[in-house]
């Protein structure tokens, strides 16, 4: 099983990172992409990369961060993107809230991480909330010419086929397992297996069963026996469809 979206860069895993790995790999994931989303840290994901088999580095920064991006941080960002151990930009995207830049600046920066990972033949990990709309006029300009999973994905079922048109896959992470999940239950019926990723976000959004605590890449086993309820098929066919898919698009 791999978990395609797990910070394990981030301080709550500063000081058992070797322990939530040996679990992970006891639990039958042993597999982990570690995306970056802080621009102080862009090169965390790719330490941790490096230290650890089997866990594999994306680059990017979160929208909240992007009015901190200056020259220098391309130029760390372009070296970034060379490591061994780095398969693929992100998180990156699109994000409407009061508390973060406007939304043109957000397209702005955005589009330079698609060129570059056009450039780099890298497939983008991309990071939407409440900006669907804008962020499907954005992509419609590179329809066919790039590849990515839409990541934690909380959209409708017509977002899900524009995303499907485009060449992306989908990404579905513990949410699914809240009893609130709603709208997210007919979303993932409408996924084809093999279009389909599944992740923790761990340390965020840990599944019902370990609600309140911190999330670990182990515990996407659950979210995976969760989607195989929904799609009325056993969970090693989920297992072995999310692994394979993530294979195929971070070249693994």
């Amino acid at each position: 099983m791999i978990d395609s979206h797990c910070h394990l860069d981030l301080e709550q895993f500063k000081e058992d990172r070797l322990a939530v790995l040996e679990r992970a790999k006891n639990a039958g994931v042993n597999t982990i992409i570690n995306p970056g989303a802080g621009l102080a840290d862009l090169e965390a994901p790719i330490k941790i990369a490096n230290e650890f088999s089997g866990v594999y580095a994306a680059v990017g920064v979160h929208p909240q961060e992007i009015l901190e991006i200056d020259n220098d941080f391309w130029i760390r960002f372009e070296k970034a993107v060379s490591s061994q151990k780095v398969v693929a930009i992100g998180e990156v995207g699109l994000e409407i809230s009061d508390n973060l830049p406007p939304i043109e600046k957000q397209q702005e920066i955005l589009k330079k991480f698609v060129d570059v990972a056009s450039e780099k033949n890298k497939p983008l990990i991309f990071h939407i909330r409440d900006a669907h709309k804008e962020f499907q006029e954005f992509i419609k300009n590179y329809q066919g010419k790039i590849k990515g999973v839409m990541h934690c994905f909380t959209g409708a079922v017509a977002d899900v086929e524009f995303y499907l048109s485009c060449g992306l896959y989908i990404s579905i992470a513990g949410m699914i397992t809240f009893p609130n999940s709603g709208a997210l239950l007919e979303v993932v019926k409408n996924i084809p297996l093999n279009r389909l990723l599944v992740e923790t976000d761990a340390p965020f959004l840990a599944p019902q069963s370990w609600r309140g605590q911190r999330n670990e890449p182990p515990y996407v086993v659950g979210t995976a026996r969760k989607i195989a309820e929904i799609k009325g098929v056993s969970l090693g066919e989920i297992e072995k469809a999310a692994e394979e898919n993530a294979q195929k698009l971070f070249r693994i």
